[in-house]
């Protein structure tokens, strides 16, 4: 509930200080690279409490896969996202600059690990601290966006709004990780990302 109101605050500030079409922009800068990351997540969100759960696999290990195939995927989203730039400037993102457009492609990797972060907390019943993990980009995302209120900023925060609130998220469900002594480092483990990522017969 204080996400979802968390992030309509952050819609109406928006709307308020930059109009309909600022806030239009906005949603798409919060939910195209979401979607973009959710396609590229390869079912490990699901995988994942399903493969801590059965035990075959330690913790470390499905999180070093975890965090190593959310590396590669999301650099792969954002290469894709900047071949592309020119397309999306021209056809999503009006009213950013060009750069402003480019850099919104960094949310992709941030949200895919923000998210495979999580579902190791929720295979290891960390509910709390994955809700906090989501609580936490939208909140830093509403805090940077202020400034909007007392005319201070344009588009080019709504972009670092939308990028940092996943940044800060991703840290934080990182700190947790370690804090139960689990090191959120990239390490490839081939037969534990085959079964995550294989369709079941």
């Amino acid at each position: 509930l204080l996400a979802t109101g968390a992030a309509a605050l952050a819609t109406i500030v928006v709307a308020g200080a930059l109009g309909p079409s600022g806030a239009g922009t906005f949603a798409l800068v919060r939910v195209l690279p979401g979607t973009i990351a959710a396609v590229l997540g390869a079912g490990m969100t699901i995988a994942n409490p399903y493969l801590i759960g059965s035990r075959r696999y330690s913790v470390q290990a499905i999180t070093e896969t975890t965090v190593a195939l959310g590396l590669g995927l999301g650099a792969l989203g954002c290469v894709g996202w900047w071949a592309a730039g020119s397309l999306l400037h021209a056809h999503f993102y009006t009213t950013l600059s060009a750069r402003d457009a480019l850099l919104v492609g960094l949310a992709i990797p941030m949200n895919l690990l923000r998210d495979y972060l999580n579902s190791v907390q929720q295979g290891q019943r960390s509910f709390k601290g994955a809700n906090l993990v989501l609580l936490t980009d939208d909140v830093v995302s509403l805090v940077l966006l202020l400034p909007l209120l007392a005319g201070v900023g344009d588009m080019t925060l709504v972009v670092v709004a939308a990028v940092a609130g996943p940044v800060a998220s991703v840290l934080l469900a990182a700190g947790m990780l370690l804090a139960r002594g689990i090191r959120p480092w990239p390490r490839f483990h081939p037969e534990l990302a085959r079964e995550a990522v294989e369709p079941t017969p």
